[in-house]
């Protein structure tokens, strides 16, 4: 018990002090060989998520025909061969083909969800999985259930407060879904038309693809992606979000009719990719731009009522050209940290040399050069030159785990493909509560410290402010608790790890660190 009191009480001192250091970003040499690990041919890494123990799960989607497979991997990057059978578990629910799309992970319970195919009918799909690696017979038929009346099931978040799941995803291609399940695995017939919502496109040849949902603190449920024609004269692609209430039902008060689509500019693409919500209640959504010669990434906010903010960028918009040389530069995901700041990833470059991409910018859109100059970080898998990094994790010692694929290519002609895991030092700018803020000087206390993960905590305070209490894990992910009086505080949903409590009054801050067992 010494050595865990020695270890809060350092975590304490970094955690809390107003101003504090960040280590530049740098690939991490402790993992497998400086830092990359290339394996497994034929596969796309596109999810990774980190583990309290520092083990890492990699999602391998197939690169063609196949069905996906997950490991876990060591601290140093080997294959943990207890997991699974013989270090992996492979899911196959149709016969050609399983892709993984969406992840959560709960208490080292892992849920996917994702699409399968019989080569001519493709229905979606969720499953549980265990952690030792086995799918969950409790959950569905067998660990798995199928939906051939829907197409693709491509993110899943927790229902706030409840043991439910959501999950966002397409009914068909030009209808876009919201969809609630039980903790059993089949859907809530509560929710929505019979478990779920759809929206269906304008007009014949106008499509939805749905890729993030999150769920603000008026719990309404907010989803992004792409809305867009390949067909006639009018071909366009427009960023979109649409927002329900908790039941089910689009949000009237979001747009007039709870659905937005948004260009950064006339003759603009924009896409979609990852939504968040702020401590004001507004959103903001990371994507691609394409301004007719290359793609870039790009960073929407908008205010709750679906208008862009015209104080954030341009109109709402910040577009980002990483390398400055009409490069494309295509965003796949993204993190917000308890900062406030945005990690954004994907790729850089174009031809045969295409870079792993890392950015960080900050809550008003600029970068963030504690975290690397102009807030951006890039690295190539040595020989193997054309890289893309679709997966981003990061744990609870403030590392980063990209994932996606690796392989080499010259002259315009590429080699087997593989999947690659980076892991980097530097991203432990979630750690420390911001600049220059007024703490409470020693008349707040949260105590006990640690607690278990079905009990509360406390705060003391001899103050006459209201405050204003947030829990965030380590990933900087909003975490659900409930206030049980004045108090008192208890964690919902909390596995073992590391946690940090904000709390603010109308003029001060303060953060705590606090370890559940």
């Amino acid at each position: 018990m010494k050595k865990l009191y020695t270890i809060l009480v350092l975590l304490t001192l970094v955690l809390s002090t107003p101003l504090f250091a960040q280590t530049p970003c740098s690939l991490d040499n402790s993992f497998h060989t400086n830092g990359t690990l290339i394996t497994d041919g034929s596969r796309l890494c596109d999810r990774v998520l980190s583990l309290p123990n520092g083990q890492v799960l990699v999602v391998y989607n197939p690169f063609g025909n196949g069905h996906v497979y997950i490991r876990r991997l060591q601290n140093n990057g080997t294959v943990d061969n207890t997991y699974g059978s013989s270090g992996k578990l492979s899911i196959q629910v149709a016969s050609a083909t399983t892709t993984i799309k969406g992840t959560y992970l709960k208490q080292d319970t892992l849920y996917v969800c994702g699409s399968t195919s019989t080569g001519s009918n493709t229905y979606a799909f969720v499953a549980k999985v265990k952690p030792d690696g086995s799918l969950d017979a409790s959950f569905g038929n067998g660990g798995i259930s199928s939906y051939s009346n829907f197409y693709t099931f491509n993110q899943l978040i927790p229902e706030p407060n409840s043991d439910k799941l959501l999950i966002a995803g397409m009914k068909g291609v030009s209808t876009a879904s919201i969809t609630r399940f039980h903790a059993s695995g089949y859907m809530d017939g509560n929710f929505g038309n019979l478990g779920s919502t759809n929206v269906n496109s304008s007009g014949t040849g106008v499509y939805y693809e749905i890729r993030d949902l999150k769920t603000d603190q008026n719990n309404n449920i907010v989803i992004t992606g792409k809305y867009y024609t390949t067909q006639g004269s009018n071909i366009f692609t427009q960023l979109t979000v649409m927002r329900f209430t908790p039941s089910g039902a689009l949000d009237n008060s979001f747009d007039s009719d709870g659905i937005a689509v948004y260009n950064s500019a006339t003759n603009h693409h924009n896409e979609g990719v990852r939504i968040f919500v702020n401590s004001a209640n507004d959103y903001y959504v990371t994507g691609a731009a394409y301004n007719g010669m290359d793609w870039d990434y790009s960073l929407l906010k908008i205010k709750n009522n679906g208008t862009p903010d015209a104080a954030f960028g341009s109109s709402g918009w910040k577009i980002y050209d990483l390398s400055g040389h009409q490069e494309h530069e295509y965003h796949l995901n993204a993190v917000m940290l308890t900062n406030g700041n945005i990690l954004m990833t994907g790729n850089q470059g174009s031809g045969d040399t295409v870079h792993f991409a890392l950015l960080m910018v900050k809550p008003d859109g600029s970068f963030d050069q504690n975290f690397a100059p102009n807030g951006l970080f890039m690295n190539i898998f040595g020989t193997n030159n054309n890289n893309s990094s679709s997966g981003l994790s990061l744990t609870q010692d403030g590392k980063i785990y990209l994932s996606g694929y690796s392989r080499t290519c010259q002259n315009g002609t590429c080699g087997p493909l593989y999947g690659g895991v980076a892991r980097y030092l530097g991203g432990n700018s979630n750690a420390g509560t911001a600049t220059n803020q007024l703490t409470f000087d020693g008349l707040l206390k949260l105590y006990p410290n640690p607690i278990k993960a079905t009990n509360y905590f406390q705060l003391d305070y001899s103050l006459h402010d209201a405050l204003d209490v947030r829990v965030f894990n380590a990933f900087g992910q909003s975490v659900p608790f409930k206030k049980l009086d004045q108090h008192r505080y208890q964690l919902l949903q909390a596995s073992a790890g590391m946690y940090w409590v904000e709390v603010r009054s109308k003029e001060k801050q303060q953060g705590f660190s606090l370890l559940v067992e």
